[in-house]
Order: C-alpha cells, then structure tokens, then sequence
C-alpha cells in the first residue's frame, strides 16, 4: 500500500510536466514554420478569411497561419490594398481581373489544406491550417514567387 501511495504522489507530481512538453501536432507546426522563415517567408498567426456566407451567418472564424511572400522595397506599391480569395466563395469580393486570375490560379495550386489566399500592400499571402508536410511549404514558396510577377505587373497597371 505504501509504495501505490509513493507512485501515485509521484504521478501527481509529474503530470504538469508532461502536460507542458509539446504534442507531436504542435511540433509538426514548429518545423513547418521554421521552414517558412528559413526560406524565407512571414508567419503570422491570424483568422482565416470566411466566405460571404460565412460572413452573412456570423459564423465563428478559425484560426490559423498566413505564409507571406513580401514584396521586395522596390516592389512596394503607395496605394492600400487587400484582394483575398477564399476556396468555396463563390461570391469573391471585388478586384481587377488580372488579379483575380492570379489568385484563383493560385489557390487551384496548392494544397486543399490551403483556405484561402490574398494580395496585399505587403505582398501574397497563403492562410492554412498547417495541414501538410515541409514539401507542402516549399510548394507554396515556389508558387506564391510564380504568381509574384503577373500580379505586380497587374497592380501597377491599376
């Protein structure tokens, strides 16, 4: 009896710690975050954009990761801007064209795990729920910089 006491104040003592030390979930994220820096895209945690209806329904937003690809300093354009196109909107929000295009060829190229994808005064962004492997990033590096060009050139045309 002495030594289940012992074990099971042993046990109690040890939880905290083991409830501290990451899930294997949240070091997949690790890895694949810091191979978006290393290649050298910006992370940042935020809402994923929601379709119209979405909107319209007040429906409770997710949260997840955008992956940026930012413009270079001679790239950077003076006006404000933000064209998003979200997977499944059958409504987007309105934008030129060109850079509709862009985005919604895009968005066809990357993963399903990609929910929706913009164009910014900062650069492209990619929101995920990092759901994918280190591939899956590099993938989005290459795609986002082949997209990069149509849409700049379609924004100063603008």
């Amino acid at each position: 009896m002495t030594y289940l006491l012992i074990v099971f104040v042993l046990a109690l003592a040890l939880a905290p710690i083991f409830a501290l030390m990451p899930s294997k979930r949240q070091k997949l994220q690790m890895e694949l975050r810091d191979r978006a820096r290393q290649i050298g895209l910006q992370v940042l945690v935020c809402d994923i954009p929601q379709t119209r209806r979405q909107q319209v329904r007040q429906q409770r937003t997710e949260q997840g990761v955008v992956y940026r690809r930012l413009w270079e300093h001679s790239e950077m354009l003076k006006k404000q801007f933000q064209y998003i196109r979200v997977r499944g909107d059958d409504n987007p929000e309105p934008m030129p064209s060109e850079i509709k295009v862009q985005l919604e060829q895009l968005l066809f190229n990357l993963p399903d795990s990609v929910r929706a994808v913009d164009c910014a005064t900062v650069g492209l962004g990619v929101y995920w729920k990092e759901e994918g492997s280190q591939d899956d990033v590099s993938m989005i590096k290459e795609q986002l910089d082949a997209v990069k060009i149509e849409c700049l050139s379609a924004l100063s045309n603008n």
